[in-house]
């Protein structure tokens, strides 16, 4: 039922970019509201009320209470989409959408269903006007389809696996910092890691990562073999199959998810979270002896540095309250938000999470930079049986391991769209199916090669 209602949404979405549909009424619209549609139970990069609530707060301060985001909310995503669809088909719909929806977001970008970001730019008469040059360029390319700007990326990570030197030299792994990890290096480079019968685990299942699980690890991958701007996938290539095997080699070095094994992995359950959170961690692990080193990965190529999305905001095409939504991006993109969503705002209590890491905004980021450079450090200990704490400044960036976290940061040149692939849309509802019986047993690698290249090409081409 869910991937009917799927189908519907995409058809109603491509009927409403057409001519005709700009018909519809106008009603009352100066008065409304932004609408973001959010299903029970279902996270989504909205989830958290504080961003919202504080954008709210700032448009009765700076515009009026039209500008704000009312999140319309439904008991789970069948009802939702069965919404979405029915007002999409009369020219309506919510008017922002967010990466982690579970809508075929490129099936979408090809039928136009969202609003250029250039095009609202250009027509903006504002003295605030978005200026793209003071953003990540690499990471607003990601948003572009055909020289048309689609997705406005807010913040994003380096796709890292992070581990220590005595970890990494049990199985005689580089001690590298930045070094790129490419699907082909994985047979030879964890030969002895994958001949161990007494291994650690690759990585926590609950890790905050993207490859938290043996899913996102399959689902990843395969993303990967697929050009969605050009129509093309390349899962007939010699390089797909031998990765493909390296790949399900891994998938068999994640733990249990009941099992209690926090210690016992080979890459950290922390990749995410900013520059002070990263720099603090490195620190503690100094403190007890331990060299952190990363690697980049894992990418196709060898020259990849890549990253992942974690806030992307696109506008629904049919929204007739486009001025409004450019203005909560302007918000979003703002060196203020940027900063203290970041957890990097002096004076704020707000820390961050693990979920937020870098800033696009430019200067923002160099903020992030300046921050993780020097913070206080609180080493508790205990004496005459009470615990006392001393407090001093350290340096987080003095360090090869810092130095070259955010010298990879400024040479991403590749950015995957969804935080958690394995719940987008083409990875449940295009792929799903075959993927699992393949993990099962039930299809040859040949056969499995087979069915999700024909899946794919119908869900890009039709």
């Amino acid at each position: 039922m869910k991937r009917l209602i799927c189908k519907i949404l995409v058809l109603a979405i491509i009927v409403t970019t057409l001519p005709l549909a700009a018909s519809c009424g106008n009603g009352n619209q100066e008065n409304e509201k932004l609408k973001y549609y959010q299903a029970d139970g279902i996270p989504t990069q909205f989830d958290d009320e504080d961003l919202i609530k504080r954008y709210n707060i700032y448009c009765q301060n700076n515009y009026d209470e039209s500008y704000q985001i009312e999140v319309v909310k439904f008991e789970n995503e069948e009802d939702m989409y069965t919404k979405m669809s029915a007002e999409l088909m009369a020219g309506q719909g919510p008017d922002i959408f967010t990466l982690d929806q579970t809508l075929p977001f490129e099936k979408l970008i090809k039928s136009y269903a969202f609003a250029d970001i250039n095009e609202l730019i250009a027509n903006d008469t504002s003295k605030n006007k978005l200026d793209l040059s003071e953003y990540n360029q690499d990471m607003i390319k990601a948003g572009e389809y055909n020289g048309k700007l689609y997705i406005i990326p807010a913040f994003y990570h380096l796709n890292t696996l992070i581990s220590t030197d005595n970890v990494l030299n049990e199985y005689d792994l580089p001690l590298e910092n930045g070094m790129t990890l490419t699907y082909a290096d994985i047979p030879q480079m964890f030969e002895k890691y994958l001949s161990d019968k007494n291994k650690r685990y690759f990585m926590y299942s609950y890790a905050f990562s993207f490859l938290n699980s043996q899913q996102q690890l399959l689902d990843s991958f395969i993303y990967s073999y697929v050009d969605f701007e050009n129509g093309n996938t390349y899962f007939d290539s010699e390089e797909f199959s031998k990765g493909l095997d390296s790949i399900m080699q891994l998938t068999d070095c994640f733990e249990e998810p009941d099992e209690d094994t926090y210690e016992n992995y080979l890459f950290d359950l922390y990749t995410g979270g900013n520059l002070e959170f990263l720099a603090r961690a490195n620190y503690q692990d100094e403190k007890n002896g331990n060299k952190r080193i990363f690697y980049n990965g894992f990418n196709r190529n060898a020259e990849d540095i890549s990253a992942t999305i974690e806030l992307g905001v696109a506008i629904n095409a049919n929204s007739k309250h486009k001025d409004k939504a450019l203005a909560f991006l302007k918000y979003l993109l703002s060196y203020d938000f940027q900063v203290f969503y970041c957890g990097d705002k002096e004076g704020s209590d707000y820390i961050g999470t693990n979920m937020i890491s870098h800033p696009v905004n430019i200067d923002a980021f160099e903020h992030s930079i300046k921050a993780s450079s020097s913070f206080t450090y609180w080493e508790e200990y205990e004496k005459d049986g009470v615990w006392e704490y001393d407090e001093y400044e350290v340096n987080g960036t003095d360090n090869e391991y810092m130095q070259e976290y955010i010298k990879s940061i400024r040479g991403i040149n590749k950015c995957k769209p969804y935080y958690n692939v394995s719940e987008s849309y083409f990875c449940k509802n295009v792929v799903g199916d075959i993927v699992d019986d393949y993990i099962n047993g039930k299809l040859t690698k040949a056969k499995f090669i087979q069915q999700i290249t024909s899946a794919v090409r119908i869900y890009i081409s039709e």
